[in-house]
């Protein structure tokens, strides 16, 4: 009984000793919590510590393949990583899709054997028989392992962003080098059709001025006369319909029926020049101009022209913004380029005529003779 009373008082003899001991030393008290919240924060720094890879990134530029990110940078990413994981990373303001070569906590390690991880993985999509396998988890881990000499903390499986604490907006993960080389090759289609169409128009105005020349050369003779178109039959009334001149304008401007159907409705340009060449011959094309004025084109040269029959411009005008449903200015201003390009070519012709003339009269003696010719 005696005992128990004894260790009775030495228990609160020595808690009252500490209490005295706590109240007389608060730095104690201090440095206890200092103590509890550094170890606390140790923890929370390495549960937060971030994971770094390098990613394989296909189409990109050379010598831009490879890039270091860490799992922040990742997009829409919730399943395991190792490895050969196609992932999406933001790459500026832009998403790219890649592979991953390798995983490790360690930025600094990636950063120091970066070149020879890279061509260990070059090596392996040179590879046929490794490059067809090259997402299956045990052959690229035993593919790694003889880079692991250095001691090192590198991880190839991780687990990032479970989905209930992601955070990215999804429907984000376009691929964007895919779509720059599908908008290149739709470019590389779209000239490719654009200069087909310029050789069948090519190819078309050769052979509408093929069938003109044909037609005004043996006009008279395959004209019938009043009394045999008395007697045509039905069929010959429909060949002498295409035969017909169609008005274009108010102005009772008036062309060939089949000119009028082998125009170009699509292109205001193309229909514009069409009829310029049709109810115009060339040189006035080029010695005329819309307004009178001179062309822009020769900008030096004062030369006066003539301007172009008014009324059959306003028939052009008309026709061309009807059918192409363009405004008349479009219209007026392809009509003063057509001009400046008939001028251009005429002055060449003019040129190359008078150097001709000039050679042949230097061999015979006799002065130059200047022809103008179209």
């Amino acid at each position: 009984m005696a005992s128990k009373k004894f260790m009775a008082r030495r228990s609160q003899t020595n808690s009252e000793n500490l209490a005295d001991g706590l109240n007389n030393s608060p730095n104690c008290v201090d440095k206890f919590n200092d103590s509890a919240s550094s170890v606390g924060s140790a923890c929370l720094d390495e549960s937060i510590k971030l994971v770094h890879m390098i990613i394989y990134i296909p189409y990109s530029d050379p010598g831009k393949e490879f890039e270091i990110v860490n799992q922040q940078e990742l997009v829409n990413t919730w399943d395991t990583l190792e490895r050969g994981t196609k992932v999406t990373a933001k790459y500026g303001s832009a998403r790219v899709q890649g592979i991953v070569v390798t995983i490790s906590e360690d930025r600094s390690y990636l950063e120091r054997n970066f070149r020879g991880i890279t061509e260990t993985f070059r090596e392996d999509l040179r590879s046929p028989t490794k490059s067809s396998r090259l997402l299956a988890r045990k052959l690229i881990e035993g593919q790694i392992q003889g880079v692991q000499a250095e001691k090192r903390i590198e991880k190839h499986v991780i687990k990032v962003m479970d989905r209930g604490t992601q955070t990215e907006e999804s429907g984000q993960g376009d691929d964007y080098e895919t779509l720059k080389r599908k908008y290149r090759e739709l470019k590389a289609d779209l000239e490719r059709f654009t200069n087909g169409m310029h050789d069948v128009q090519s190819n078309l105005d050769a052979t509408m001025g093929t069938l003109r020349d044909i037609s005004s050369k043996y006009g008279d003779a395959s004209s019938p006369s009043p009394s045999r178109a008395s007697n045509a039959s039905p069929g010959q009334e429909n060949g002498n319909h295409f035969k017909a001149k169609v008005q274009i304008g108010s102005n009772a401007t008036k062309i060939d029926r089949t000119v009028y159907d082998a125009v170009n409705w699509s292109s205001y340009t193309a229909a514009t020049r069409k009829l310029l060449i049709t109810v115009f011959p060339r040189k006035v094309l080029a010695t005329h101009s819309l307004t009178g004025r001179p062309s822009p084109a020769f900008v030096g040269l004062k030369e006066k022209k003539i301007r172009l029959d008014p009324e059959i411009v306003d028939d052009i005008v008309e026709i061309v913004t009807k059918k192409c449903k363009v405004p008349a200015p479009l219209v007026r201003s392809a009509i003063t380029t057509k001009c400046a390009d008939e001028n251009k070519l005429y002055r060449k012709r003019v040129q190359k005529n008078s150097s001709s003339d000039s050679s042949q009269s230097d061999k015979d003696g006799k002065p130059a003779v200047t022809k103008n010719r179209l």
